[in-house]
């Protein structure tokens, strides 16, 4: 077997051996940022997975929300019609597993000054 082909099958190795830990820091992840978007008062569209919608109604409202995140150095996309219903804007939060606690920290930090 070629060396390269070894170690590629050490790493997909590896990621399957912390995959659980990394589904379990992920959920964790998406959990305590959805828990601050409820505090704050914010509609998350009853969402349970990693991707929180924020809802905004209004599309102008939106895209100013994402580029006042953006301008702060959070990435925060903002869907609109026609890709959703009128009525139904939104802002699209990605939460990732490699979001450290001080990042999720700073986009509901944001999330509460918009």
């Amino acid at each position: 077997m070629p060396p390269a082909l070894a170690q590629a099958s050490r790493a997909a190795i590896q990621i399957i051996l912390e995959g659980a830990q990394l589904r379990r820091k992920l959920q964790d992840n998406a959990d305590h940022v959805r828990g601050q978007v409820h505090k704050m008062g914010f509609d998350s569209m009853n969402s349970s997975t990693p991707i929180i919608p924020i809802l905004v109604k209004d599309p102008l409202r939106a895209m100013a929300m994402s580029k006042r995140l953006l301008e702060q150095g959070i990435f925060v996309q903002a869907i609109r019609p026609p890709t959703v219903p009128n009525g139904t804007s939104r802002l699209r939060l990605t939460i990732m597993a490699t979001h450290t606690r001080e990042d999720l920290d700073q986009l509901t930090k944001a999330l509460r000054n918009l």
